[in-house]
C-alpha cells in the first residue's frame, strides 16, 4: 500500500488517472480470481467433509452366527444407529422404536424429546449389563416389536453357521422365527431374541436358543414278538412371546412291526392332562400307526416356559417285525407355531428315531458222509427258556423251507398254538422274533437210524448297543461243554448254530464180527460139552 501511494503521488494527474483505472481493473481481476479460489476450496472442503460423514455413516459389518439350523427364518431390527471414531461410538435411537421406550416408565424416557430422549434410551440399554437383565430386555423388545408389527429385514438361516453381511453399524435385535428360549433337550432357559452390537467389520456370536424338539425313548430296545414296549416323548414348553394362540402337537409314526396300543400319560410340568378336554389323539385312517397327540389351548401354558411336556404310550411287537440288525423304527417329531401372524400353521421339528430289535438264529442240522456235511431233514426241535425244558417258547411256521432255503419259525403270538420245528430238505431252521436272553434248544424228533442229542443246547443271545443303536449281536451256544460264539453285524445275516447228528452205524458196535466169532466159539464149545457128556453116559451104561 505504501508503495502504491508513493507511486500515485509521483505520477501526473492524468497519467495517474489512467494508471489508477488500469490498476483497479487488475486488482479487481485478482480479487475475483482469489474469491473464486476460496469459494472452490470451501466447496471442496464441504464436499470432502460430507463424503467423510457419508463414509462413516455407511460403515458396515458382517455378523456370523454359530449353531444355526438350516432353513429357518431370521429377522433383524436396528434399534440404534451407530457412528464410530477410533474407540468412541455414538448411538442415535431409531425413531421406529421410540414407542417402546415410552411404553413403560422404567425406561425413564417419558416427557423427553430429541437428543435428550435418544440419550436416555441409550443409557437405559447400556445399564442392562447383567445376563438376566439383558435377557429380559430382549424379550420385552421382541414382544413390543411383534405386537406393533414393526418391519425388519428377513433372511434364511443355513446349517451350522449363518452369515448376515452388510449391516450398517448399530445396535440390533435379532429374532429367530419359531425358536424358543428353552433348550429342547435339557430344558435350560436361554433367549430366542438376541441383542447384537455391530460396530466392527466382523462380529461372531453363538445362537443360544433352539427350536422345539422331541426326545424319544423306549423302555426296552431288545424285544420279542408279543412284547409290549412303552415309549416316552419329552419336549418343553417353548417361549410364546408375541403369540395370541399357539399350535403344539406330537406326531409319531410306528413301523409295520409295531402295533399302537394306548396313551398312558400326558402331562405338562407336574399337571396330568385329560383326554379330549386338554389333549386329543388321532390316527390316520390309511395308517393307524401314524398318530397325533395335540395339546389343546396350548397358549394357556405360556407362563410355564421350560417345563417338560411328557407323553407316554404303548405299542406291541407284532408278527411283521423284522429281525436282527434290521430295526423296527419309531419316528417322532413335534409340530409348533413359528409365526405370530399365522399361529394356526405349524412347522415340524427334526425327528427323533428310536429302534427296537428282535433277534434270531439258524440251526444247521447235518451228518457226516464221506467227510462232508450232509443236511438232515425231518429232525424236530422245540425251544425253552429253562434247562429242564419245562417253559416252552411257542413258535409257528412262516415258511416250510426247501432244498435251498431254511424253514422259518417265528415266536407265536399269545393267541397262537405252538408247533414243533422240523428241518426241511436243506436241513436248516431259522428261529426268529426272539428277545435277547438265554434259551435251550431240545431235539424232540430224530429220524430212524440216527441218535438223538443227549441233552439240550444252551443258547445265549447278547446284543451290543452304542448310543442307542445296535452295532452287533452274539449267539453263544454250548453243548457237551463245548462253547462256540457266532455273531452278526449286518442286516439279513442270521448267526448259525452247527448241530451234528451221528447215525446208528457210527456208534460203538455191539454186533460186530468179534461178537460173531465169540458166538460161534461158544456154540462149538457147547457142542463139544454135549458130545462129551453123551459119550460119558454111554460108558456108564455099558
Amino acid at each position: 500500500n505504501v508503495f502504491f501511494m508513493t507511486f500515485c503521488a509521483l505520477s501526473s494527474a492524468k497519467g495517474m488517472d489512467i494508471k489508477m483505472k488500469t490498476q483497479k481493473k487488475w486488482i479487481k481481476s485478482m480479487l475475483s480470481i482469489i474469491m473464486a479460489g476460496i469459494m472452490l476450496f470451501g466447496m471442496t472442503l464441504t464436499t470432502l467433509a460430507a463424503g467423510e460423514l457419508e463414509t462413516r455413516a455407511a460403515e458396515t459389518g458382517t455378523v456370523t452366527i454359530n449353531n444355526t439350523v438350516a432353513g429357518k427364518g431370521l429377522t433383524y431390527y436396528q434399534i440404534f444407529a451407530a457412528t464410530k471414531n477410533g474407540t468412541a461410538v455414538a448411538y442415535t435411537l431409531n425413531q421406529e422404536f421410540a414407542g417402546f421406550f415410552t411404553s413403560n416408565e422404567k425406561y425413564g424416557c417419558a416427557g423427553l424429546e430429541g437428543e435428550a430422549f435418544s440419550q436416555k434410551a441409550y443409557e437405559y440399554v447400556s445399564n442392562q449389563t447383567a445376563p438376566d437383565a439383558r435377557k429380559a430386555l430382549s424379550q420385552e423388545l421382541l414382544a413390543w416389536t411383534l405386537a406393533n408389527n414393526k418391519n425388519g429385514t428377513t433372511t434364511t438361516t443355513t446349517e451350522t453357521t449363518t452369515m448376515v453381511p452388510g449391516l450398517v453399524y448399530g445396535f440390533y435385535l435379532f429374532n429367530f422365527a419359531g425358536a424358543t428360549n428353552v433348550d429342547g433337550i435339557t430344558g435350560d432357559v436361554a433367549t430366542p431374541a438376541m441383542l447384537i452390537n455391530v460396530t466392527d467389520p466382523a462380529v461372531t456370536i453363538n445362537m443360544k436358543s433352539s427350536y422345539p424338539v422331541v426326545d424319544k425313548t423306549a423302555d426296552d430296545q431288545s424285544t420279542a414278538i408279543g412284547d409290549t414296549v412303552t415309549y416316552t416323548l419329552t419336549s418343553h414348553v417353548p417361549d410364546m412371546t408375541g403369540y395370541d394362540s399357539y399350535v403344539f402337537k406330537f406326531k409319531d409314526t410306528l413301523s409295520a412291526g409295531l402295533t399302537f396300543g394306548k396313551i398312558t400319560e400326558v402331562k405338562v410340568g407336574d399337571q396330568p392332562l385329560t383326554a379330549e378336554t386338554q389333549y386329543t389323539l388321532t390316527q390316520e385312517l390309511e395308517n393307524p400307526n401314524a398318530i397325533t397327540i395335540e395339546i389343546l389351548n396350548f397358549i394357556n401354558y405360556k407362563n410355564q416356559v421350560g417345563q417338560p411336556i411328557v407323553v407316554k404310550y404303548t405299542a406291541t411287537v407284532n408278527e411283521k417285525a423284522v429281525v436282527g440288525m434290521n430295526p423296527n423304527t419309531n419316528e417322532a417329531k413335534v409340530e409348533y407355531s413359528n409365526d405370530p401372524s399365522n399361529p394356526t400353521t405349524g412347522v415340524p421339528s427334526v425327528p427323533d428315531v428310536v429302534d427296537v430289535h428282535t433277534f434270531d438264529f439258524t440251526v444247521n442240522k447235518y451228518f457226516m458222509a464221506d467227510q462232508q456235511k450232509s443236511p438232515l431233514s425231518g429232525v424236530g426241535f422245540r425251544l425253552y427258556t429253562d434247562k429242564d425244558c419245562m417253559n416252552e417258547v411257542k413258535v409257528v411256521q412262516e415258511s416250510a423251507g426247501d432244498g435251498q432255503n431254511a424253514a422259518v419259525y417265528r415266536k407265536a403270538k399269545a393267541e397262537e398254538s405252538g408247533v414243533e420245528a422240523i428241518t426241511p430238505a436243506f436241513g436248516k431252521i431259522q428261529f426268529k422274533g426272539l428277545d435277547a436272553g438265554t434259551y435251550y434248544l431240545k431235539e424232540t424228533t430224530t429220524p430212524d437210524g440216527y441218535n438223538k442229542l443227549t441233552g439240550p443246547i444252551k443258547i445265549e443271545i447278547t446284543p451290543t448297543y452304542e448310543k442307542e443303536k445296535l452295532t452287533k449281536y452274539e449267539v453263544k451256544y454250548t453243548y457237551n461243554d463245548k462253547v462256540v460264539v457266532v455273531s452278526s453285524d449286518k442286516k439279513d445275516q442270521s448267526p448259525t448254530i452247527e448241530v451234528e447228528n451221528k447215525s446208528g452205524t457210527e456208534l460203538p458196535n455191539t454186533g460186530g464180527i468179534g461178537a460173531v466169532i465169540f458166538t460161534i466159539a461158544g456154540v462149538a464149545i457147547l457142542a463139544v460139552v454135549m458130545i462129551c457128556s453123551m459119550r460119558s453116559k454111554k460108558r456108564k451104561h455099558s
